[in-house]
């Protein structure tokens, strides 16, 4: 049984990932509103991520409130930020 745990500051990931991804793949990758969810691409691949593993569990925790890993997230996000702006 492979367990594994996504720590987030984002409502909308875990809310999408805990009850909208279900009612989209059954309408065929469309909100009920008819539209396709954006950044359907994104969602699509944290689909099939968690297809591969048994259990996991989304966790959302406050952004820059000081909880360790997301603050880490953050900051690696950040670098990639400007590596990618600077070229490298």
């Amino acid at each position: 049984l492979t367990k594994v745990k996504v720590v987030t500051d984002s409502k909308y990931v875990v809310d999408g990932m805990k009850t909208w991804v279900t009612g989209w793949k059954a309408r065929g990758w469309k909100k009920a509103d008819k539209q396709e969810p954006e950044n359907l691409d994104l969602w699509k691949a944290l689909d099939q991520i968690r297809d591969k593993f048994m259990v996991i569990e989304w966790m959302w925790v406050k952004g820059h409130a000081g909880h360790v890993d997301n603050e880490r997230a953050d900051g690696l996000a950040n670098r990639g930020v400007e590596l990618a702006l600077s070229g490298r």
